[in-house]
């Protein structure tokens, strides 16, 4: 299925993160694949979403972040915008070294990955 970004997203003013950071590409790709230029960038930024929250809630720029991170600052004038279609996933890939020593709780962790995620 293809993601269109709504043509008011497109309008809007955007708080991203830098162009190396994912889900700035991941925002980018939305709406390259959705045959639109560019987000609006007004302020690219290198920080958790944590942090620029203030930001976002005391101006009209739009940003993106999990709906973790979101979760704790809706009350406090933050809320989502729902975009039909689109999910954010990411690939998460588990790495050990065979021959090392792996606590209980770290193979503990590793099959619940392995049974849950992957």
């Amino acid at each position: 299925m293809t993601v269109r970004p709504s043509r008011d997203y497109y309008k809007c003013k955007w708080l991203l993160p830098v162009s190396q950071v994912s889900t700035r590409q991941w925002i980018d790709h939305l709406f390259t694949n959705a045959g639109l230029s560019a987000p609006d960038v007004q302020l690219e930024v290198d920080a958790s979403p944590v942090y620029f929250s203030g930001l976002i809630r005391n101006s009209d720029l739009v940003t993106a972040m999990s709906e973790d991170i979101l979760a704790p600052l809706s009350g406090h004038g933050l809320t989502s915008l729902q975009v039909e279609g689109v999910e954010w996933s990411h690939n998460l890939q588990v790495i050990w070294r065979r021959t090392a020593y792996m606590s209980r709780v770290i193979a503990d962790l590793r099959e619940q990955l392995f049974n849950n995620c992957l």
